[in-house]
C-alpha cells in the first residue's frame, strides 16, 4: 500500500474536523480516543483505525447518509488490504491437545491474524486460568497462517534484562540466524546494539563522530528496533507473543508502545501482539496500567479478561484428559468427570491436574471407580500454590496457614485476634493475598479463600499435630470472646483438639443453640459428636445421660421414633447408674411415647410399668 493510499482516510478525517471548526483535541474527546491517534489518523501513520474507532470518529463529525457512507468505505477499503490474502491455516499438529471451551477466545486470535483492527490482544486473568495456553493457540495459529512469531516472557525476579520479554523474543529470533546473517542484522540496524552490548565487538558497527545524550540513544535505538521489526514483517508481519507481561519493567513497556506507534512497523505488512496478563498482579505494575489505557485510548489493543470454563467445555476438557480407559464403566466415568469439574472450579490447570490424578488412580485399581477422585491434591497444585505464597509478604504463609484451619471463610477481625499480630500487618498479607487471587473478599471485613483446592493445598502441607496445634489456639482465642456468635466454632476447633472437656461442653452447647433453632440435623450432629467424646472418655454419667435424652428429643422432634428409642433407652440406664430417679422417670415417659408414636401401645405399657 502506498503513502498516498494511507492517507486517503486521514485527509477525510482532516477535511470533515476542519469543517466543523474543531481541533484534533475536541475531535479526539469527542469520539473517545487521545490526540495522538487523531494526528497518526490524520497523517497518514495509522492505514486504517479499528472499524468502532472509525465509527466513534464519524458520529463526532456528525456525519450522515451519504457522507457517513463514503467516510467508512474509505476506512474499510485500506483495512482490506492491511494483510495479504492468507490462505487457509494449516492443520493442527497431532501432538497438540484441543483447546476447548474457549470458542470467543480462538475467535479473537482469528480476526487478529486475519483481519484490520487493534495490533494488541491482551489475555487477563488468576494463574491457572488458561492464559499460557491460548498464547500457545494464538503462535500455532500465527505460524499456520504464515505469520514470523517470535516469543518471549517476563519474569517476577528483579534481575531480569530491563527489555524483557521483547529482548527475550529478538535474542532467541537471533539465535536462529547463522553468524553472517547475524552480523549482517546487526550492522545494519547498530543503534539495535543497546540491546546486545555484548555483541558489540563482534559486529563492531562504525564509531560514531558525536556523542548522544542517554535520551538520544534511547530513541535511536527504539527507532533501530523498530525498523528491525519493521524489515521482519515485510514478507507477512511478525506475531510477537509475551507471557507474564504484568512482571514486565517500564523501559520494556516503553520499548512496546514505541514498536507499536512506529510508522515503520505501522507502514510494514504488520506487527501484532497476543499477550498474557495476570489479573491482580498487574495492579501494582503502574506503568503496565498506564501504558494499557494509552493503548486503549489509541484504539491499538483489546483487552479480554477470561473467566472459568463453563461446564460443558469443563467436562469436555476433563474426558479428553481422562483418556481411554476401557475399564471404566460409563456410569463411573460420567461420575468421575461431574466430580473433578466441581472440584476445579473452572480453572484449565485445576481440573487437567486433578483428571490426570484420576486417570492415574483409575489405572491403578482397574474397573474399580475411585470413590475419593479429586480429593487427593496433586502436586503440581500444591506447588503452584506454595510458590505463589513464597512471593507474599514473610508472614503469609503462617497467616494463610491459620486461616485454612479455621475454615472457608475467616472474618478479619477473627483472623488478627487469633493470629495476635497487629492489624495492619494482618491487612498487608490479606491485599497481598487477595491481589494474588489466592483470596478474595466477600463481605465486609470477611475474606474467603478464592478455590477450595487453595485451601486444601495449604492444609495437605500440614501435618495432624500441627493442625491440632492450630485448632488449640482458634479455640482458645475464640473463646475469649462473647460465645452467641462462636458456639459452631468453638465446638468445631475444640472438637479437633485432645481437650475432650472442652471439646464435649461446647459441642453440647453448639446442639442445644442448633435444636432451639430448629435446625435438628445439626443439633443431631453436634449431640453424637459430644457422646464420642464422652465414650472415649470412658464417661457414664448424668453428663451421657443428658446429652443423650437432648438426642432422643430431637429424634422426636422429627419424627424418628425408632430411631430416638437407643439415645433414649441409653440415658435410662445412665440415670439409673448414676441414681437419678426422677430423670429415669423423664426418660422413661418418652420412650413410652415414642413406641406409641410407633404404633406400639403395648411395648409402651411394658416400659411404663416397672416404673409406676
Amino acid at each position: 500500500m502506498s503513502s498516498s493510499e494511507g492517507q486517503l482516510f486521514g485527509d477525510l478525517v482532516r477535511k470533515h474536523r476542519l469543517a466543523l471548526g474543531i481541533s484534533q483535541e475536541e475531535l479526539a474527546e469527542q469520539a473517545g480516543l487521545s490526540p495522538h491517534a487523531v494526528s497518526n489518523i490524520e497523517r497518514g501513520a495509522t492505514r486504517a483505525p479499528w472499524r468502532p474507532n472509525a465509527i466513534a470518529l464519524a458520529d463526532a463529525l456528525q456525519l450522515e447518509g451519504e457522507e457517513r457512507a463514503i467516510f467508512l468505505a474509505a476506512r474499510d477499503r485500506l483495512a482490506g488490504r492491511t494483510h495479504p490474502p492468507r490462505g487457509t491455516p494449516r492443520p493442527r499438529r497431532l501432538d497438540a491437545p484441543p483447546l476447548l471451551g474457549r470458542d470467543d477466545q480462538q475467535q479473537l486470535i482469528r480476526e487478529l491474524l486475519v483481519e484490520d483492527g487493534p495490533p494488541v490482544l491482551a489475555f487477563i486473568g488468576e494463574p491457572g486460568i488458561g492464559k499460557s495456553r491460548l498464547l500457545i493457540e494464538a503462535a500455532e495459529q500465527g505460524e499456520a497462517y504464515g505469520w514470523l512469531v517470535l516469543r518471549g516472557e517476563a519474569h517476577r525476579d528483579e534481575g531480569q534484562h530491563p527489555f524483557t520479554p521483547i529482548f527475550q523474543a529478538l535474542e532467541r529470533h537471533l539465535a536462529t540466524l547463522s553468524p553472517a546473517q547475524r552480523r549482517q542484522a546487526l550492522n545494519e540496524f547498530a543503534p539495535i546494539l543497546g540491546l546486545f552490548p555484548e555483541l558489540a565487538d563482534l559486529n563492531a558497527p562504525p564509531a560514531q563522530s558525536w556523542q548522544a545524550t542517554p535520551k538520544q540513544e534511547r530513541l535511536r535505538m527504539f527507532t533501530a528496533v523498530a525498523r528491525y521489526f519493521a524489515s521482519l514483517a515485510k514478507s507477512n508481519g511478525v506475531l510477537l507473543i509475551l507471557d507474564d507481561l504484568q512482571w514486565a519493567q517500564p523501559d520494556a513497556l516503553m520499548l512496546l508502545k514505541s514498536l507499536l506507534r512506529s510508522p515503520e512497523v505501522q507502514h510494514s505488512i504488520g506487527l501484532c501482539v497476543v499477550a498474557a496478563v495476570r489479573s491482580g498482579g498487574s495492579t501494582s505494575n503502574v506503568a503496565l496500567r498506564d501504558a494499557a489505557l494509552d493503548l486503549e485510548r489509541e484504539g491499538l489493543i483489546v483487552r479480554t479478561t477470561l473467566g472459568p470454563l463453563a461446564s460443558q467445555g469443563a467436562a469436555q476438557l476433563a474426558d479428553y484428559t481422562l483418556g481411554t480407559l476401557p475399564a471404566l464403566a460409563l456410569a463411573d466415568r460420567k461420575q468421575i468427570i461431574e466430580r473433578l469439574v466441581e472440584r476445579a472450579g473452572g480453572l484449565p490447570f485445576f481440573l487437567t491436574s486433578l483428571a490426570n490424578e484420576a486417570r492415574q488412580g483409575a489405572l491403578r485399581n482397574g474397573d474399580a471407580a475411585t470413590p475419593s477422585v479429586g480429593e487427593r491434591i496433586p502436586n503440581d497444585i500444591t506447588e503452584m500454590v506454595h510458590q505463589r505464597i513464597a512471593a507474599l509478604p514473610q508472614t503469609a504463609g503462617d497467616l494463610l496457614a491459620l486461616a485454612a484451619v479455621f475454615g472457608r471463610e475467616v472474618p478479619l477481625a477473627t483472623l488478627t485476634l487469633i493470629s495476635r499480630r497487629p492489624e495492619a500487618a494482618v491487612v498487608e498479607v490479606i491485599e497481598a493475598a487477595c491481589d494474588d487471587q489466592l483470596l478474595q473478599e466477600s463481605g465486609d471485613g470477611v475474606c474467603e479463600f478464592k478455590h477450595d483446592l487453595v485451601r486444601d493445598a495449604i492444609l495437605a502441607d500440614l501435618t495432624g499435630a500441627r493442625r491440632t496445634l492450630l485448632h488449640h489456639h482458634i479455640a482458645v482465642a475464640l473463646e475469649s470472646q462473647p460465645h452467641g456468635d462462636v458456639l459452631d466454632a468453638l465446638a468445631y476447633h475444640f472438637g479437633k483438639t485432645a481437650n475432650d472437656g472442652k471439646a464435649t461442653y461446647y459441642l453440647e452447647r453448639a446442639g442445644d443453640h442448633a435444636r432451639d433453632m430448629h435446625a435438628h440435623a445439626a443439633a443431631e450432629s453436634y449431640y453424637h459428636q459430644a457422646l464420642r467424646r464422652l465414650e472415649r472418655r470412658g464417661t457414664v454419667d448424668v453428663s451421657a445421660a443428658r446429652v443423650q435424652e437432648k438426642l432422643g428429643a430431637v429424634l422426636l422432634s422429627s419424627a424418628r421414633y425408632r430411631d430416638a428409642l437407643p439415645a433414649l433407652e441409653s440415658a435410662a440406664r445412665a440415670c439409673e447408674h448414676a441414681g437419678d430417679h426422677e430423670g429415669a422417670g423423664r426418660v422413661v415417659a418418652q420412650i413410652a411415647w415414642a413406641h406409641v408414636k410407633n404404633g406400639a401401645p403395648d411395648e409402651a405399657m411394658a416400659r411404663l410399668t416397672p416404673s409406676l
